[in-house]
């Protein structure tokens, strides 16, 4: 991987100031923050102690949505004419909240059966989701006040040095509690406690690897390098660990996306794409194997899905949603709070129909043109256009819309992003501003 990265105003560490610090410190909470500070108390507990979560659980949340708060009212960015893409997120959330608001406070109880494996009749559930929908909504309008203001190199630094340690806590955790951390004796599914669930867990790991990854191609800094190196390689023993299937999908994505289209050549993109997928399958028991070297559950079950098509339960689960579908074509059908089929574009016809259902796979579609120019011009966007890459893909395959602040955040950063680089007043994508100081090293 090349890593001759252009120098852009991303890459420049901004004046330190308190309204800066917010800005980026809310990023950081929006995308991984409940992650890091329950592995860090995981490490403290049994896997199994906590009975009522939300002991710990609210506390957080709390401090996330007083930052996204602070960070709403202090935030100063000014955003040019809104291209075709962001009018369509607009569309889709309003879109949403009126679904919720329509599910949650005037609509009767859903009658889903089986699909409704999230939906309880309690008051508690109801505002459980509704803290969901106006948190992410919140965390959505932060990002559109603020991203022009966060320091994207110290949130990577942040993001590094917390997770390393939540990485390290949760670790520790798994060994106090009797589980092998690898190896032939490492054959369940593990998450960091009953806090965070396995999938949750390995995305997590998945998430800290790539930044790592990032961090390393990209400083000139040697400490920086050296550190960077003990990351990977926990947070990636951390996502083979969680026996989840969908963070190693994430890795194989976003690994072959990131190794494809860093070349500016768009022919040599697609052809170089196109051979290392068909290398990947080509090797995929080989790589199995590996895995299995590490954790023999996420082995077994990878080799089931690539045998058998075992999904756990995915296949009636998506047959469930599409007989929604079909019984409910114009209007939708239900919320995704309350059942989903871990699979975002299959949720947004079941909530929205045939025809409005097609807004978020048009969104999604603009994103990852986005993401593929923002890999080949070498932006330090980069960053944020992998994850955002990585959660998408999980949301493919695990996750849902709703109540997702990383998914709708990493979206609309990239949207704005391409958005803004399109203005003559702003540097474009490929046509970054030089350095006038070709003797420097970047020392973030």
């Amino acid at each position: 991987m090349n890593n001759s990265i252009t120098f852009d105003e991303f890459a420049e560490r901004k004046k330190f100031n308190f309204r800066t610090f917010v800005c980026t410190i809310n990023l950081v909470l929006i995308l991984l923050g409940y992650q890091m500070l329950i592995s860090i108390i995981s490490g403290f507990l049994k896997y199994d102690v906590v009975e009522d979560s939300s002991v710990f659980t609210w506390p957080i949340r709390a401090l996330c949505l007083g930052t996204t708060m602070l960070a709403i009212l202090i935030g100063k960015t000014k955003n040019k004419k809104y291209s075709l893409p962001i009018i369509l997120f607009i569309i889709l959330a309003v879109m949403y909240f009126a679904r919720a608001f329509f599910a949650l406070q005037i609509l009767p109880p859903p009658l889903l059966l089986d699909i409704a494996w999230r939906y309880q009749y309690s008051s508690y559930f109801y505002l459980q989701n509704w803290a969901a929908v106006i948190g992410v909504i919140l965390s959505v309008i932060s990002i559109f006040r603020t991203w022009r203001q966060i320091d994207y190199p110290l949130a990577v630094n942040i993001i590094l040095i917390l997770g390393f340690f939540a990485l390290s806590m949760s670790v520790f955790g798994i060994i106090k509690t009797g589980n092998a951390i690898a190896g032939l004796d490492a054959d369940s599914r593990i998450g960091a406690s009953n806090m965070l669930n396995t999938i949750a867990f390995g995305q997590f790991g998945v998430s800290i690897f790539f930044i790592a990854l990032f961090k390393y191609f990209y400083t000139k800094n040697i400490l920086w390098k050296i550190f960077t190196v003990p990351t990977m390689a926990i947070a990636l023993l951390i996502a083979l660990r969680s026996g989840s299937r969908s963070p190693i999908a994430a890795i194989m994505a976003v690994s072959v996306v990131w190794m494809a289209f860093t070349a500016k050549n768009s022919i040599f993109n697609v052809c170089l794409f196109g051979a290392i997928t068909s290398a990947v399958y080509l090797l995929r028991f080989q790589l199995i194997d590996l895995i299995g070297m590490v954790s023999p559950m996420t082995a077994l079950r990878l080799e089931a899905s690539m045998r058998y098509g075992e999904s756990s339960g995915r296949d009636w689960l998506i047959e469930d949603f599409f007989k929604q579908i079909a019984h409910h074509p114009i209007f939708g059908s239900h919320l995704d709070l309350f059942g989903y089929a871990h699979n975002i574009f299959v949720d947004s016809y079941v909530m929205y129909g045939v025809i409005l259902g097609n807004i978020l796979p048009i969104i999604c579609i603009f994103a990852l043109i986005y993401v593929v120019k923002i890999l080949k011009n070498r932006e330090y966007f980069s960053v944020i256009a992998l994850l955002f890459l990585q959660v998408f893909v999980c949301s493919m395959f695990s996750g849902c819309w709703g109540g997702n602040a990383p998914l709708q955040c990493l979206l609309i950063l990239v949207l704005l992003y391409a958005n803004e680089t399109r203005s003559p007043n702003l540097l474009e994508p490929g046509k970054q501003k030089m350095d006038l100081n070709p003797g420097r090293e970047l020392q973030y």
